[in-house]
């Protein structure tokens, strides 16, 4: 495997902060756009492509508890998917939710290279909790 230059590495971080806040924002809207369109199954597919990417780039760049956070979004997104639940008010929260904490998480990693375990901890529980009903 090809060790990356400093100054790649730098460019490489940038890029994913930049993407992902971009597919954070894209996600947030769809979140709310699909409990106007519950049953909008090209939208749901195309938040959980989002969640899935975003779990995918973060073990690329080393952001093992970012991708922690993705992959139990992506659990949610997939009983929505498969119509083991359906989005609701709760749902919606617990997604909501777990967005805000990778907008910090990344932000904190972005700063100096942590990732607020703490948040991570607090995310996944609020995930677990809408796909344990």
């Amino acid at each position: 495997m090809t060790q990356l230059s400093d100054q790649d590495r730098e460019l490489l971080l940038q890029a994913f902060f930049a993407q992902t806040a971009e597919s954070l924002d894209g996600l947030e809207s769809s979140v709310v756009a699909l409990e106007q369109a519950p049953h909008d199954d090209e939208l749901l597919n195309g938040i959980f492509r989002a969640a899935h990417t975003l779990k995918g780039d973060a073990l690329i760049v080393g952001f093992r508890h970012v991708a922690e956070v993705a992959h139990a979004l992506e659990d949610v997104l997939s009983r929505l998917r498969d119509h083991e639940r359906t989005i609701d008010a709760g749902v919606a929260s617990a997604v909501l939710g777990a967005v805000d904490a990778l907008r910090s998480m990344l932000a904190s990693a972005a700063k100096d290279g942590t990732e607020g375990t703490s948040l991570k901890a607090a995310a996944i529980e609020l995930l677990q909790g809408v796909t344990a009903t």
